[in-house]
């Protein structure tokens, strides 16, 4: 399965949805898909990432979309397992309503 795009040139292998959790203090999985069929739900089970943690949490922190060229340094529990899933590059877009933080978008490589 490839996402965003053809088959023989696929733009993302892995998709995930991170959201603020009830008290704003970390954001947990709320949902994804990936080409290697792994469940991430699973996965993510009782994982959560700080606000400034990684690629995604930093997404969280500046607001801004952001690249990561080198999963292997990132320090987020979702770019370890991607990693070890042999991605090793994202793609973060934070989601902003009225300066409130919705979801945060990642791509995987």
């Amino acid at each position: 399965m490839t996402f965003l795009s053809a088959q023989a040139t696929p733009i993302a292998r892995r998709f995930e949805i991170w959201v603020p959790d009830h008290s704003r203090t970390e954001l947990v999985f709320q949902s994804g898909d990936c080409s290697k069929n792994a469940d991430l739900a699973s996965l993510y089970a009782s994982k959560t990432i700080r606000k400034g943690e990684g690629s995604i949490g930093g997404g969280w922190a500046t607001g801004m979309p952001a690249i990561n060229e080198y999963l292997k340094v990132d320090d987020s529990i979702a770019a370890q397992l991607a990693h070890a899933a042999c991605m090793n590059q994202i793609v973060v877009l934070p989601v902003i309503d009225n300066t409130l933080l919705k979801a945060v978008l990642a791509w995987y490589l």
